[in-house]
């Protein structure tokens, strides 16, 4: 049988692998290209970005890593990180404070670097760089560990967030990119061959490199055999196979090969049964996919890092093409805008400003992002989807292909409308507080932690006699008599370490003296804010010298009133005794004649009355004489009042009845005390009712008994 059709088709294998190879080259291109896009985010970040090696070496930052720093990057590469972070001490910040550097927070950072050295990431930490006019610069900083493709550490990646601008409410966040270098290895393809069994008839050098077999070693040998594949795989080759004893090619097909030393490698393999020299073989390629399958593994991770960064930084951010239309928009940019992410793709960048502007205008900020390739802090009003404004800052910086041509642009807004308003808010503030000093009668002087005077209105010029000039920047102490410098100093250390809540409500009073020498009495009111330098101190100060001239003369004349007091109370005293001896003899005329009146009524006229109504009277007189009776009761009750028990004749056991009901003692108690029955309790009550002229009345006996005296 001639062999021609097989090395044809063997011919024609060889072209496709050809065309395949050109493939590769093309996707490697790509992948080239990538990494060339990768490169440019980092270098064209808007945040500084520095990798380190795993010893904390830089070996490579960007342009806003040196903007930030002022130093050219030969200064910067090569350096241990650590050189460029703030050490113990005091330092100018570049937001305009002053800051000291403790060991609290080299302890802190020492901390936050072994928790990042155990989890391999570590995001929103704030430290202090120093810069080149050696001003400390603080920074939030996220940072990720490298590894290589074996897992070691190889360095770190850190993306910094210069937090200089007091003003700026939000973190600011760029997007950053871990640069993977991705290198594809062309080697060329593996081709064998083998009967319907899977035993191998012959193989290229190829072949030999790519499983570390001799070919002497392979030739004879079924694949099965080899361990070239592990067990879970067979069900699969024999699958291949059968289709090829078909006469069916196969492939690519993905296989997990063990080479003789024992590494794995993955593979394509495509299968092609030919009839070659009188026998039906089968045409192996297979195709080394390691490195492919690592690199698709890289960028995968890299694309997954970045789409996370991407969402989760804390700015709304959004990429265009070059003619403006948002390609991509993040999640933050929706929730700040009201539009969701896939309806801002498609929109020209230009659909959320306040104002309506046309694609095609030029504009001072459009101009400067052509020629400088960014944008930095530029104010904006942006729109809402439901018509509403609110103020954004945005950093703008363009995207360039690898050669250099502009492709669309990056841009990281941020709502500032807390931040207008706290500005605002501060301004009114500061211009009512202005107001309120320059007009206020009273001395208002603001001294810092050290006592040094740095406020001073017109009131405090008038009341102590220096200009403005002559003041600001010396020492409270020249306000302040001397003998009572000491006790003063002493009095503002212990202020420095009181709460705020200590001066609040409290006045203070103290001797000032003037320019020219003289001294007065004065009062503080005292108030403390805190800042990053230490506490300071704003006093308001009145003279009270006509205050104490007041307090003394009213002290004299309080002194002359009480003498006068004391005079006029002693008079009162004794005119006092003379009214109540007075009274107490016309107490005690009032009382007899009483006494007298109703002992005549009892002596002389009842005993008659009594006799009368058992001597037999008609009843017309009885009538007379129940009157004569009524009416009298009716003229003696305004005294019975002052009666005493001694004047109502009761009977010895009247009298002890009387005593039990007074002290509240009820007809059965009293019965059971004095022996007596109830009735016969009753009895007694009702002649001490009649005896006391209260029978048949709405009177309560115990209470009239009490009455008495």
């Amino acid at each position: 049988m001639s062999t021609q059709p097989s090395y044809a088709r063997l011919q024609e294998h060889i072209r496709e692998l050809e065309a395949e190879l050109l493939r590769l080259r093309t996707d490697y291109r790509e992948v080239q290209a990538t990494n060339t896009q990768l490169e440019q985010f980092i270098q064209h970040s808007l945040d500084p970005i520095v990798i380190t090696d795993a010893r904390g070496v830089i070996v490579k930052s960007n342009k806003a890593f040196t903007l930030m720093l002022g130093y050219p990057q030969q200064e910067i590469i090569g350096k241990q990180i650590h050189e460029f972070h703030a050490t113990e001490k005091s330092y100018e910040c570049t937001s305009g404070e002053q800051i000291t550097i403790t060991g609290d927070y080299l302890s802190a950072q020492s901390t936050a670097f072994n928790a990042f050295m155990k989890t391999g990431s570590i995001a929103g930490i704030t430290s202090y760089y120093v810069n080149k006019d050696n001003q400390a610069v603080p920074a939030e900083q996220n940072i990720i560990s490298l590894h290589d493709s074996q897992g070691t550490l190889s360095g770190s990646f850190a993306v910094i967030r210069d937090m200089s601008a007091r003003l700026r409410a939000e973190m600011e966040l760029k997007k950053s990119e871990e640069r993977f270098r991705t290198f594809f290895e062309l080697a060329p393809d593996t081709i064998f061959l083998s009967d319907l069994t899977g035993t191998f008839i012959d193989g290229n050098r190829a072949a030999e490199k790519l499983v570390g077999y001799s070919r002497e070693e392979l030739i004879g040998q079924n694949y099965f055999n080899l361990s070239l594949l592990s067990p879970e795989q067979f069900p699969l080759a024999m699958e291949l196979l059968q289709k090829n004893v078909a006469g069916l090619p196969t492939g690519p097909d993905e296989f997990r090969l063990t080479k003789k030393d024992g590494e794995t490698i993955s593979v394509e393999i495509s299968t092609f049964p030919i009839h070659l020299q009188g026998q039906d073989l089968v045409l192996g390629v297979t195709r080394d996919i390691t490195e492919r399958k690592q690199a698709e593994d890289r960028v995968r991770r890299a694309r997954d890092f970045l789409e996370k960064i991407f969402n989760t930084i804390g700015e709304g951010v959004f990429v265009t093409d070059h003619e403006g239309t948002i390609v991509r928009g993040n999640k933050m940019l929706a929730d700040m805008t009201g539009y969701t992410e896939d309806s801002l793709k498609g929109m020209h960048y230009a659909s959320l400003y306040a104002k309506d502007i046309c694609p095609d205008d030029s504009s001072p900020v459009m101009d400067r992002l052509l020629n400088e390739g960014f944008v930095q802090a530029v104010e904006a009003q942006y729109k809402r989807r439901d018509g509403s404004l609110f103020a954004a800052e945005v950093n703008l910086r363009s995207l360039k292909d690898s050669g250099d041509a502009i492709t669309g642009a990056v841009a990281a807004v941020r709502d500032v409308s807390e931040r207008k308003r706290a500005e605002a808010a501060l301004k009114e503030s500061e211009e009512r507080f202005r107001v309120l000093a320059t007009s206020a009668p009273d001395a208002i002087v603001a001294v810092d932690r050290n006592g040094t005077i740095v406020f001073w209105n017109e009131g405090a010029r008038n009341m102590f006699g220096y200009t403005e000039n002559e003041i600001l920047g010396e020492s409270a102490s020249i306000l302040i008599s001397e003998e009572n410098r000491e006790a003063d100093r002493a009095g503002f250390e212990k202020a420095k370490k009181e709460k705020k809540s200590f001066f609040s409500g409290r006045h203070f009073y103290g001797n000032g003296l003037r320019k020219d020498g003289t001294s007065f009495p004065d009062e503080l009111s005292i108030g403390t804010w805190q800042t990053e330098s230490g506490p300071y101190f704003i006093a308001v100060v009145r003279d009270i010298t006509e205050r104490k001239r007041a307090e003394e003369a009213l002290k004299a004349a309080h002194d002359d009133l009480e003498i006068k007091v004391s005079e006029r109370t002693q008079d009162l005293e004794e005119a006092n005794t003379a009214l109540r001896v007075l009274l107490k003899g016309r107490d005690e005329d009032k009382s007899a004649l009483e006494e007298k009146v109703l002992f005549n009524v009892k002596e002389l006229v009842e005993p008659y009355i009594e006799k009368l109504q058992s001597s037999g009277l008609n009843e017309r007189q009885t009538a007379y004489l129940e009157t004569l009776e009524t009416n009298l009761k009716d003229i003696i009750s305004p005294f019975l009042r002052g009666l005493s028990m001694k004047h109502l004749k009761l009977t010895p056991t009247e009298t002890q009845v009387a005593n039990h009901i007074r002290h509240g003692r009820r007809t059965k108690e009293i019965a059971e005390r004095m022996n007596l029955g109830t009735k016969t309790v009753e009895f007694h009550r009702d002649n001490i009712r009649k005896k006391c002229g209260i029978q048949n009345k709405k009177i309560n006996l115990r209470t009239f008994l009490e009455s008495l005296s």
